[in-house]
C-alpha cells in the first residue's frame, strides 16, 4: 500500500465504513434493459455529473458483456477483453468485463436504476447483472456497479464466481484513448492507486465472490477498500418448471431393430407378419409370412437415392383409414400415403422413423441400384396370393460388394409382411421394422428372438401440453404468457380453461378409476382459491396471459398452472388435461 496521501486514504476508508451501513446488493434494480448477446443500452441518464479523469459524464452506455462506457454511445460490444483494448478504447468502467449472455434461455438480465439524492446519500446510478449466464454455460453470475455524485464507484460480486475456463476477465477502469497500462491486484486491500487507470486481468481464473469494494477518487488516482456488508444475492429470473405430462397419452406403435457395428445381423432368412389387432395396430408374428415371391417383373428403375410413388391395386386399411398410395425408396423402405419423405440416405434412422410418415423398413440403409449388376427394385401383384409386393432384388450396399434381397408384401385385409431372404451389412446402419410415425413412441426389440408380440392400440388423440411462450417468464411487472397445444380439432375442442392455484398436489391426483380419465393427473387442489381463465378455441391452439404484480412481496412466491380442454372422445370424463407448470415469481 502506498504511503502517499495519508489524509486521502483515511477519508476514503471512512467513506467505506459509512457505506457499510447500506445493504450488500442494491435490490431495487429498476429497468430491465433487455440486452441481447454482445449488445449495449445507449445513453442512459445518470441524473448527475460523474467526473472521471477530468471529464464530466452525464450519460452511460451499458454493454451486456460486463462493462460500462462513460458517455452516450458505445460502438464496440467486445466479448474478449484484453489489456490493450482497455487502455486504447473508450472511457470504460469494468465491474467484470466478461463474455455474458443475458439473452440465453433461463438467464437473468441486465438492469439500470437511477436514484436522486436523499438525506445523507448522494445521487447515484446502479447497473446490475442479475444472475446472468456466462456465454455457452448456465453458470449464473451476479455483479453490480454503482456511480455516485461524489465520483465514487462501488462494485459488488455475488456468491457464484464467473468461472468459464480459458477466457480473460478484466476488472478495473480506464479513460481509454492512449492511457498507460497500470495492472494491480485487487487481493491487496486497502490500497492507494496513484493513477486513474487501473485493472486486474483474471486469465482463465475465477472472478471474485461475496465481495463489495469502494473505489474512491483521490484526483488523480483511487483508494480501493472493502465495504463491510453481509453478503446476499439477487433474485433469480422467474421460472416455470414442467410437472408430469398431459393426457390422454397418444399411442403410435412401433417395433424395430437397428443393425450397426455393435449389433450383428441375425435376421437373414427370417420373416415377420404384421396382423391387424383390431385396435388400429398389429400383432407381429415371425415365421409365417409364406414363401418369398420370385415373380417380380415391374422394375421401378430405382437407381441411387431415389423415391417412387406407387398406386396400390386395392385400398389398404391402416390406422383407421384407407391407404391407396405408397412411396418406395431405393434405400430399402416405403412410406404409407402420398407424402414423399425423401430417399433416407445414408443410414437407417430411428428418430426419422418415429417422427416422420408411417413407414415400413424392410432393410433401410444405403443401397445403390444404379451400378450395372447391382440389382433392382420391383413392385408387382402376386397372382397366387393377391398380395402387392415391393421387392429389392440383389440391390448392392453403397460402396461395398454386399447385395441384399428382401420384400414387403401388402394384403387387402390390412396385413403386411417383411421377408428378409438375404441381408447383411458392411459399413452402414440398417433398420428393420414398422412405425406409425408422426411422433410415435420408441419400441426397439431383438427381432431374432421375438414371439407373437402385440403392439397395443393406436390412439391419435393428442395430449394437452402447456408451456411458456418463447422468452416469456413469470417476472415482477411482466406479462407472462403460457401456450397450450394439443387441443383436439373442432367440434371436439371447443373450450380451453387454465387453472392457476397456490396449493400443489404432490404427488398429483390420479383421475383414472374414480373420474373416468385414465392417464390424467390433477396437479393443483381445486377449491383452494384457484383462478380460472376460459378461452373459446374451436379446435385451435391458444394462449393465456397473466399480468404479474410488480410488488417485491411476490418475489419467490410459487403457483401451479394446469389447463383442460373438452373432447368427448378422449375418455368418459370428456376432458383432456395438460401437464402442470410450477411457477416461481422472480425478476
Amino acid at each position: 500500500m502506498s504511503a502517499a496521501h495519508p489524509r486521502l486514504l483515511a477519508a476514503a476508508l471512512a467513506a467505506s465504513a459509512a457505506l457499510a451501513q447500506s445493504p450488500f446488493f442494491e435490490q431495487s434494480l429498476g429497468t430491465d434493459l433487455n440486452l441481447g448477446d454482445d449488445t449495449s443500452a445507449q445513453g442512459l441518464p445518470l441524473g448527475f455529473a460523474f467526473n472521471y479523469a477530468g471529464v464530466a459524464y452525464t450519460q452511460i452506455s451499458v454493454c451486456s458483456n460486463g462493462f460500462v462506457v462513460l458517455g452516450p454511445t458505445n460502438t464496440n460490444n467486445d466479448y474478449s477483453p484484453t489489456d490493450a483494448e482497455l487502455v486504447s478504447g473508450p472511457p470504460r468502467v469494468c465491474p467484470l468485463w466478461n463474455d455474458m449472455s443475458p439473452n440465453a434461455v433461463g438467464s437473468g438480465h441486465v438492469w439500470f436504476n437511477a436514484f436522486p439524492a436523499i438525506a445523507n446519500s448522494p445521487a447515484r446510478a446502479v447497473v446490475t447483472w442479475a444472475n446472468v449466464f456466462e456465454y455457452g454455460t448456465t453458470n449464473a453470475v451476479s455483479f453490480q456497479v454503482e456511480f455516485d455524485a461524489q465520483n465514487r464507484v462501488t462494485v459488488t460480486y455475488g456468491p457464484n464466481a464467473a468461472a468459464r475456463a480459458n477466457v480473460n476477465r478484466i476488472i478495473g477502469m480506464s479513460p481509454g484513448g492512449s492511457s498507460t497500462l497500470n495492472p494491480i491486484s485487487f487481493a491487496v486491500r486497502p490500497q492507494m492507486v496513484p493513477q486513474d487507470t487501473f485493472h486486474e486481468t483474471f486469465a482463465g481464473t475465477p472472478a471474485p465472490t461475496n465481495l463489495k469494494l469502494l473505489w474512491a477518487p483521490t484526483n488523480p488516482g483511487y483508494v480501493i477498500a472493502d465495504v463491510n456488508a453481509p453478503p446476499d444475492n439477487l433474485p433469480f429470473p422467474g421460472s416455470a418448471e414442467v410437472i408430469g405430462a398431459g393426457c390422454p397419452a397418444s399411442a403410435k406403435p412401433s417395433l424395430y431393430e437397428l443393425f450397426s457395428a455393435s449389433n450383428a445381423v441375425d435376421v437373414a432368412g427370417m420373416d415377420f407378419t404384421f396382423l391387424p389387432n383390431g385396435q388400429g395396430s398389429y400383432v407381429v408374428i415371425p415365421g409365417i409370412a409364406g414363401p418369398f415371391f420370385t415373380g417380380y417383373a415391374n422394375a421401378l428403375n430405382a437407381g441411387d437415392d431415389s423415391t417412387h410413388p406407387v398406386v396400390l391395386p386395392f385400398a389398404f386399411p391402416h390406422g383407421g383409414s384407407m391407404v391407396n398410395d405408397i412411396v418406395v425408396s431405393s434405400n430399402g423402405f416405403l412410406t404409407l400415403g402420398t407424402v414423399n419423405p425423401g430417399a433416407g440416405c445414408c443410414n437407417g434412422s430411428v428418430s426419422t422413423m418415429l417422427s416422420g410418415e408411417s413407414r415400413i423398413a424392410g432393410w433401410w440403409g444405403d443401397l445403390n441400384a444404379s451400378t450395372s449388376g447391382a440389382g433392382e427394385v420391383y413392385a408387382d401383384t402376386d397372382p397366387a396370393t393377391g398380395e402387392f409386393v415391393v421387392t429389392w432384388a440383389g440391390v448392392g450396399e453403397y460402396s461395398t460388394t454386399i447385395t441384399d434381397t428382401f420384400q414387403i408384401a401388402f394384403d387387402a385385409s390390412g396385413m403386411f409382411k417383411i421377408r428378409l431372404q438375404n441381408v447383411a451389412r458392411g459399413s452402414h446402419d440398417f433398420l428393420v421394422g414398422y412405425s406409425y410415425g408422426h411422433g410415435g413412441s420408441a419400441s426397439a426389440a431383438d427381432l431374432s428372438a421375438i414371439t407373437a408380440t402385440d403392439l397395443g392400440g393406436l390412439s391419435l388423440i393428442e395430449p394437452l401440453t402447456l408451456g411458456s411462450a418463447p422468452n416469456s417468464r413469470p417476472g415482477l411487472g411482466l406479462t407472462y404468457t403460457m401456450n397450450l397445444s394439443g387441443v383436439s380439432p373442432a367440434p371436439q375442442g371447443n373450450v380451453a380453461m387454465l387453472f392457476l392455484g397456490f396449493s400443489e398436489l404432490n404427488p398429483g391426483l390420479d383421475l383414472g378409476a374414480g373420474y373416468g380419465a385414465p392417464g390424467c393427473t390433477a396437479f393443483l387442489l381445486a377449491g383452494q382459491n384457484e383462478i380460472c381463465f376460459k378461452n373459446i378455441v374451436n379446435g385451435a391452439p391458444t394462449s393465456f396471459s397473466i399480468a404479474v404484480p410488480s410488488d417485491k412481496v411476490f418475489l419467490g412466491m410459487q403457483a401451479v398452472a394446469q389447463a383442460a380442454s373438452d373432447d368427448r372422445n378422449a375418455n368418459a370424463f370428456g376432458w383432456k388435461l395438460s401437464n402442470g407448470l410450477r411457477l416461481t415469481i422472480g425478476l
